[in-house]
């Protein structure tokens, strides 16, 4: 296991998409949704596009499902430009001088030592810094996002071919959508009838519904004349009635439009107007907001698709990682060997080794046995002293067994046999020692089956113990399920 020494990662982090945003604080920009409607295309038209030629596509994903949020279609100079994946990191598993890493969505990126990398800062990484990097941000809960870009193949790439070699993989701390930007041509598209989904876009092995008659996916043509991005930022200001959102990230000032279709969120709630933003301000709050929408050629403010906001206490969040030194159950303090002093409180979320657990007595009885613990975690620091009042702990206890993870789309299940099996993955048993995560949307084999029944989209991620290696068979110690209807 990597040594994760005194990390300090933020959850809301200092990349940006919006580097071109850098506008005052009085632009007004423009106060209608005009920019979220034009060039609609249809699925006729979609069809054809790709049909009489190879087109460029860009695609965004529902909450990194098998559905498409919005595809946007051009053709012509943009056929020549990179190819591109940007989304969330699951996994990675590393090889020698080979890597895979694992995105939300299914798509699988594969890098070497010819692949460049770069970090938060536009830094140049090596491979090892790089692999440690992603390894230490998965370790600590993280979600880390990455923009990977490769030169477009000379023809589009057959639609049940998952490969995608990067040649760059940049780091982000944007909040960038999952989006997968490729070239295209008609074996990529197939009508369905009857639908639902209207149609099924094919790309690196993905099978990506478009459900245009739903109102669930947007499609577009040609958007030369305007640029989805990805801001975030302190909340400065809220003007013009609720209307206008002045943000300010490192050394810009961020104006972002609220309209009618945007979405809103305020600390995990859905909200319909800036009203409780406002409060939160008004009381002294911080407030952070984090979101995406389009931004028009010439225009400096952005018109919002979605928002979140969330308020923040003064104190600085900071993550801790590192060897368990000592314990002391009672006060609920733990020490590592180089790092802060943590203390545990009523409210802090503890894991071992991906199991919620309600107390540190497992911990104290592993470091009695000699076994190695890991913590990492993240708090606020302690006022007046350098102790770190934790959110969050995550334990890992090293008893020497090879772990390994797994995530990807639920093709099958076996209730006799107690499997399911992934879709171009291993076979993974679930049984007596299996873990159901927090937050899981099923807790059982029988809700998987009942969920694939119904036509719905079952994705696992967890991690077990590898049974047999031919065929891939892993012993599931702890799964989480994410539907998609």
């Amino acid at each position: 296991m990597s040594d994760l020494r005194s990390t300090k990662l933020r959850r809301w982090g200092a990349g940006l998409v919006l580097a071109s945003v850098a506008a005052c604080s009085d632009v007004t920009g423009p106060g209608s949704t005009e920019l979220l409607q034009e060039q609609g295309l249809s699925l006729a038209e979609l069809q054809q596009q790709v049909r009489a030629t190879t087109a460029r596509v860009e695609i965004i994903l529902r909450e990194n499902g098998p559905v498409a949020r919005r595809v946007a279609i051009k053709t012509g100079d943009e056929l020549a430009e990179e190819e591109r994946l940007l989304g969330m990191v699951t996994g990675i598993a590393v090889e020698g001088t080979e890597g895979t890493l694992t995105l939300a969505y299914g798509a699988q990126v594969t890098f070497n030592g010819e692949t460049g990398f770069a970090g938060l800062g536009d830094d140049a990484l090596g491979f090892e810094q790089f692999v440690g990097h992603m390894t230490e941000a998965l370790a600590l809960g993280r979600e880390p996002r990455i923009k990977a870009v490769r030169p477009p193949p000379d023809a589009p790439q057959d639609p049940d071919d998952t490969s995608f070699r990067a040649a760059l993989i940049r780091v982000t701390d944007d909040a960038v959508p999952a989006m997968l930007v490729l070239n295209v041509d008609q074996d990529n598209l197939v009508r369905m009838d009857p639908p639902p989904p209207d149609a099924i876009l094919t790309v690196l092995g993905l099978p990506i519904e478009i459900r245009v008659s739903e109102g669930l996916t947007e499609l577009i043509l040609d958007r030369d004349q305007r640029h989805e991005v990805a801001f975030e930022g302190e909340v400065l200001e809220v003007r013009e009635n609720g209307l206008l959102v002045h943000l300010r990230h490192l050394d810009r000032t961020i104006v972002v439009r609220v309209v009618d279709r945007t979405r809103l969120g305020f600390n995990g709630e859905a909200i319909t107007s800036l009203a409780p933003v406002m409060r939160a301000l008004e009381a002294g709050q911080k407030v952070f907001a984090v979101g995406e929408g389009i931004r028009a050629d010439g225009e400096a403010t952005v018109l919002a698709i979605a928002i979140r906001f969330k308020t923040v206490e003064g104190r600085e969040t900071v993550s801790f990682g590192g060897v368990v030194r000592e314990v002391d159950a009672a006060a609920g303090l733990l020490a590592l060997v180089e790092g802060p002093v943590v203390q545990i409180g009523p409210d802090t979320r503890l894991k071992i080794n991906g199991e919620p657990v309600e107390s540190l007595a497992r911990i104290v009885t592993a470091l009695e046995a000699g076994l190695t613990v890991w913590a990492f975690g993240e708090g606020v620091v302690e006022s007046g002293s350098d102790r770190v009042l934790a959110a969050f702990v995550r334990f890992e206890v090293d008893d020497g067994t090879d772990r390994v993870e797994f995530a990807g789309r639920v093709g099958s299940v076996d209730l006799e046999a107690g499997t399911f099996a992934i879709v171009e993955g291993p076979t993974i048993t679930v049984g007596d020692q299996t873990t159901f995560a927090d937050g899981s949307a099923l807790a059982g084999l029988g809700g998987v089956a009942e969920a694939l029944a119904t036509g719905w989209a079952v994705y696992v991620e967890g991690w077990g113990v590898i049974v047999t290696d031919e065929p891939r068979v892993i012993a599931a110690k702890v799964v989480k399920f994410r539907v998609q209807d």
